[in-house]
């Protein structure tokens, strides 16, 4: 079944297999190449006019989705047609870039009736994590979807050098059409690492020197800052049909040292783009001897393709330092 005339093997369409058709069910047992993506139906026709079976891709792009759009459109659209498949795909791209829009081994149940779809079961694999997915497509083609996420290693969402090191849960709420369109979720990473900044390490030089100027090895390559706890809330929406325009702020904790005060608090803001993400930090440090509680303000800026850059208002908190030594 040669669905395209073109040479082009992203968009060539062959499907081999069989169609066994009698009075009252229609068998399909096929598998080839469809936009460019390995597939393997087995569908079949049962009593009632409903449809049970199986779809298996070896992977699939959002382009490869939306050019799917029309066929599962009028699928979904069909009256008085319900069905219950399986479906699996290898691995799942909303962007051809980047590991935060990559799901591998996807599977999930859809069924319809009525006009609406609902998938359950979901589940994938996603930055050495679990994903549980479980949404609703509507008959005007507006989807929704609910997701948890657990054990996802926060270190391997980037490509270039790492912030954060750590294990992260969460969960996300997601609409769209086709492509994602907004998405809100809460995550929370637990004994975590913030890489290439050291702030405890800034609140003990605060308190014994108080230096005018920073210390470089406070933003080395090798500085480290222990985290207990990290929670953020994110929230994406689209600005134009390629554009995604990400926000992103929340609290981090360092570790309890017995019943003391925990010797820093940090609480953060920002927003990112495709090719850039740019949060800023205000750091509490907590007040010992003579030296009082202080204030340190601290960004840090994610291009694509370039480690992240921290950059400390040393000054800021110097200043005040200083003074309560003086």
């Amino acid at each position: 079944l040669a669905l395209s005339s073109s040479t082009d093997s992203t968009t060539v369409n062959r499907l081999t297999g069989t169609l066994n058709l009698s009075a009252d069910t229609l068998q399909t047992n096929l598998e080839g190449t469809f936009f460019g993506t390995t597939v393997s139906l087995h569908l079949a026709q049962l009593s009632g006019n409903a449809v049970s079976g199986n779809i298996a891709l070896g992977a699939a792009s959002a382009a490869t989705l939306e050019s799917l759009s029309p066929l599962w459109g009028h699928f979904v659209a069909a009256d008085g047609r319900d069905f219950k498949i399986a479906f699996t795909i290898g691995t799942l791209k909303l962007s051809e870039t980047g590991k935060l829009t990559a799901l591998n081994d996807v599977s999930a149940d859809l069924t319809r009736s009525a006009g609406i779809v609902n998938l359950t079961r979901g589940q994938a694999a996603f930055l050495n994590g679990a994903v549980q997915l479980a949404g609703i497509l509507t008959p005007d083609g507006i989807w929704r979807i609910n997701s948890t996420l657990k054990g996802a290693d926060a270190q391997n969402a980037f490509a270039v050098p790492a912030p954060i090191a750590g294990r992260m849960d969460g969960t996300f709420d997601l609409e769209g059409t086709i492509t994602v369109a907004e998405a809100k979720g809460k995550v929370r990473l637990t004994e975590g690492t913030l890489l290439g900044i050291d702030l405890e390490k800034a609140r003990q030089i605060l308190i014994n020197e108080a230096p005018e100027t920073l210390p470089p090895e406070l933003v080395a390559k090798t500085a480290r800052t222990r985290l207990s706890e990290l929670t953020a809330d994110i929230a994406l929406t689209k600005t134009s049909e390629s554009e995604h325009f990400i926000k992103i702020s929340g609290k981090a904790l360092a570790p309890r040292v017995g019943s003391a005060e925990l010797p820093w608090i940090a609480e953060f803001a920002g927003e990112a783009s495709h090719s850039q993400m740019t949060i800023d930090i205000k750091a509490t440090l907590a007040a010992e001897g003579k030296t009082p509680e202080l204030m340190l303000p601290v960004q840090v800026i994610f291009k694509t393709g370039s480690a992240p850059q921290w950059i400390i208002n040393w000054f800021a908190a110097a200043q005040p330092a200083a003074a309560a030594h003086a």
